[in-house]
């Protein structure tokens, strides 16, 4: 006798689809991360129908918000990694913010952050879902590793932890879209290097060492 499958339960060949149309999107998102595709455009640019993207995603605020997971699925090697103290204090403050410019000027952060507030600023779906999917799990890895150097003493114990990584973040955030997706580095431009160099200085100061 055959057996169906469980109400409600999807086929692999379902999933495979799935997770074929996101990474397709995902090509079309940071082609131009600041252009807000309408459903039609993302149908096109994937190569389906409307109808597709409906019955796999519900709608355009459903498909963004399975990429934003799908890359946070995709990303949590690095999210492990970007968690770890390494070396003495100061050490690590310089190494965590160069690999956050590495992988925001080579592995398509600076487009996913800038594909993400695009989306989600004003939006009460895509705002949540980019900050829990994306912009949270950086600062809380960030946490994770202040934790480490305040439990041994290296940090000062009445630092809010939350308030530090974005601290620590944001300057760089901000100065790297200043000079690449502004155009600052025609305007005004400013060494990353040395930026990295003094910031890391300046937070030491602010962990109270």
């Amino acid at each position: 006798m055959m057996v169906g499958k469980p109400k409600g339960s999807r086929s692999k060949d379902y999933d495979d689809k799935r997770k074929e149309l996101l990474v397709r999107a995902g090509r079309l998102f940071l082609k131009v991360p600041t252009e807000k595709l309408s459903l039609r455009q993302i149908a096109e640019g994937v190569g389906v129908t409307i109808p597709t993207l409906n019955h796999y995603f519900g709608g355009r605020e459903g498909i963004i918000t399975a990429f934003l997971e799908h890359t946070w699925q995709s990303a949590q090697y690095h999210l492990n990694e970007a968690a770890q103290p390494t070396g003495e204090l100061a050490d690590c403050i310089r190494s965590k913010l160069t690999n956050v410019v590495d992988a925001m000027l080579n592995y398509e952060l600076e487009k996913l952050h800038i594909f993400g507030m695009t989306e989600g600023l004003g939006n009460k779906i895509l705002g949540p879902a980019y900050l829990n999917f994306f912009l949270e799990p950086t600062l809380q890895a960030c946490e994770k590793w202040l934790k480490y150097y305040q439990l041994d003493g290296s940090v000062d114990a009445d630092v809010e932890l939350r308030f530090a990584a974005v601290a620590l973040y944001s300057p760089l955030l901000i100065l790297l879209m200043h000079q690449n997706q502004l155009g600052g580095s025609a305007v005004r431009e400013a060494s990353i290097d040395q930026f990295i160099e003094q910031h890391s200085k300046n937070f030491l100061k602010y962990l109270g060492k």
